[in-house]
């Protein structure tokens, strides 16, 4: 009886395990963006986070050894989809954003704190 109910135990839970929602969406998917056919498309063809990462360093004339990191994000502002990306070297921060489709630089801020 008891080798019974613990098989019927694991089958529920791998049951369950199946059901529900999963996170299907693309690492550089936006959480609050639903995924369409078209975005995936769209997305294809974009130029990743680690090109728009070297691409910020790039424009800050600094390298990974020299940063903190602080965040990516692909995220759509009036129609263009853009990387925003932030980080820090020493007592300085940097705000970039860039084009996701062609690595173009919109955006370059610095604050020394």
């Amino acid at each position: 009886m008891k080798k019974l109910l613990l098989v019927i135990a694991i089958l529920s839970a791998s049951v369950l395990a199946g059901c529900g929602e999963k996170n299907v969406q693309p690492p550089a998917q936006p959480a609050n963006q639903q995924t369409t056919e078209h975005n995936a498309t769209e997305n294809a063809n974009f130029i990743g986070e680690e090109k728009a990462w070297d691409i910020a360093l790039e424009r800050a004339g600094i390298t990974t050894d020299d940063v903190i990191f602080n965040r990516i994000e692909l995220e759509r502002d009036d129609g263009v989809w853009k990387y925003e990306i932030e980080f820090r070297k020493e007592n300085t921060e940097y705000d970039v954003e860039v084009k996701a489709d062609d690595g173009t630089i919109i955006s370059y801020e610095t604050d020394i704190e």
